[in-house]
């Protein structure tokens, strides 16, 4: 219901909004927001002593627009420094190559092996499977039985199908 209604909503609010659009822009001079009685008054004061002051504003002075056009400025200054907000690399040299694309951590908790340690322990149990027995592999690489199991049943390396 809050879709069906959202989309008739819309539909009522973008009625007229064509004509609506063209009465604002042709319309000729803001309406001023009215002054504070206060300020009324000082106003009033200030346009009956300087009368002179407030003529000047309301006439365009030709001589200063002419002098406006020569004016060229030029910037001597070093160029301003664009921040970017991400902050560049700071090593320059090329990042290292490694062995299955991404980098291997420092310490292993226990319970967990790199991509590289289970690719080593698949290709020695498909090797010799009665030499490196699963009871073995997961002493070594402080594994669970019944997962390292799976691992190896489900998972092979390097074998070729020729069809």
């Amino acid at each position: 219901m809050g879709i069906l209604w959202s989309k008739t909503s819309k539909g009522l609010k973008n009625v007229n909004a064509y004509h609506r659009a063209h009465k604002v822009v042709n319309q000729e001079k803001p309406k001023i927001a009215p002054r504070h009685p206060r300020t009324k008054k000082l106003l009033e004061e200030f346009a009956t002593e300087n009368p002179q002051i407030l003529n000047d504003q309301q006439v365009k002075n030709v001589g200063l627009l002419e002098k406006l056009k020569d004016v060229k400025v030029d910037s001597y200054g070093p160029p301003a420094e664009i921040k970017s907000a991400r902050k560049l690399p700071e090593t320059r040299s090329a990042l290292k190559d490694y062995e299955y694309g991404i980098r291997e951590p420092d310490k292993i908790p226990e319970g967990k092996v790199t991509l590289r340690l289970v690719h080593k322990m698949l290709i020695a149990y498909q090797v010799s499977p009665d030499e490196q027995t699963i009871s073995k592999l997961s002493k070594e690489y402080k594994l669970d039985e019944k997962t390292l199991q799976q691992v190896l049943v489900h998972f092979k390396a390097m074998n070729l199908h020729i069809p």
